[in-house]
């Protein structure tokens, strides 16, 4: 058995390219997509979803800056940051226990990028935490993430169930599940040497729900909506207005991101070195059925269905927060949902009540 772990181990390391074998959409998925053409096979298809995918993320880039461009009243400057009162600059060792501990309570889902099935991992997970435990530790003293973990599978889902299967636009690229468990494992003891560190910074938005322990959307909806009907019943109209940014996981600047770890955040030294080198370098292709497009550089963005990603983007938009209630106005945030919200006095409203 150890012998049969440590060839898949060796063929993993010096592999460069993984060729997997997933099913993505089904057979049901029609060949007549946007603006007429027709495809005869799938190869085709992946094709032209990966460029749709890489040409939508240029596209929000341009409209949102000659959004700016064209205002007449020039950007919104953000409110300064609080200084940091931390600062955290290498990762802490992990240890074998707890590798082990983290491969017990994984979730039993192989992913198609996966060398060893996550049963086999688990049956062997003593082993198997010596492995991923020193590659750990190698990774995060060096500063390194390895990159043959960068590359990702992209599935196309629908947005909404009952959309036009012909629209390209109707389609997100997930990738969920589609990320190697040893990146996932990786991220997950990154994960737990940060999120201390950074929801101790008083730059983390408190306001933000997602991602958190003890918040939901039900705590969202209920911190609103309870402070919606106590500006009411005070006698006040309340307006609101629900914002969502468009392309939010994939539009994240990496450079922006990695400065703002370090100046609002305190991550610096091997520690920033490491989410760095973790957000570059990395690729996509995209699966449909058993056909696969030419890989594709991301260039922008967190990756999606990785576990990282969740708190690199609440840090990339924590900003919004300060900027929004420096002008006065209340909020809360979900994600890349935010509900702006203010109260008003009628001059007129006790002429109603009488």
């Amino acid at each position: 058995m150890k012998h049969n772990i440590a060839l898949c181990i060796n063929s993993w390391m010096s592999s460069d390219t993984i060729h997997v074998n997933c099913g993505a959409l089904s057979g049901r998925f029609c060949t007549l997509v946007s603006g007429g053409t027709v495809y005869e096979d799938t190869d085709q298809l992946a094709i032209s979803l990966g460029q749709f995918f890489t040409d939508k993320l240029t596209s929000v880039k341009h409209v949102v800056k000659a959004g700016l461009q064209s205002m007449s009243f020039g950007a919104a400057l953000c409110p300064p940051h609080q200084s940091v009162n931390s600062v955290m600059s290498e990762f802490s060792l992990v240890s074998i226990a707890g590798v082990e501990r983290l491969i017990h309570v994984m979730p039993a889902k192989t992913s198609p990028l996966d060398i060893i099935p996550i049963s086999l991992l688990k049956q062997c997970k003593t082993e198997m935490a010596i492995v991923f435990g020193n590659l750990a530790n190698i990774s995060f003293m060096s500063g390194h993430f390895p990159t043959v973990m960068k590359e990702g599978i992209v599935v196309p889902l629908l947005k909404k169930y009952g959309l036009d299967l012909t629209d390209l636009k109707n389609f997100r690229p997930v990738t969920n599940q589609v990320l190697s468990t040893i990146s996932k494992v990786l991220e997950r003891l990154a994960l737990a040497r940060l999120k201390t560190h950074i929801r101790a910074s008083p730059n983390y938005c408190i306001l933000q729900s997602a991602y958190r322990q003890g918040h939901s959307t039900e705590t969202a909806i209920n911190k609103i909506f309870d402070d919606i009907i106590g500006s009411i019943d005070s006698g006040h109209v309340v307006a609101l207005v629900s914002l969502d940014i468009s392309a939010a996981f994939d539009s994240v600047t990496h450079d922006v991101l990695v400065q703002r770890l370090e100046d609002e955040f305190g991550v610096t030294g091997t520690c920033g070195r490491w989410i760095s080198d973790y957000l570059t370098g990395r690729s996509f292709t995209v699966r449909v059925g058993q056909s696969t497009s030419p890989s594709r550089p991301m260039t922008t963005g967190v990756p999606q269905g990785s576990v990282l990603g969740p708190l690199l983007y609440t840090i990339y938009v924590s900003p919004i927060g300060r900027l929004i209630a420096s002008h006065g106005v209340e909020y809360h945030q979900y994600a890349d949902d935010i509900q702006i919200f203010t109260r008003m006095t009628v001059p007129f409203a006790t002429a109603f009540d009488s």
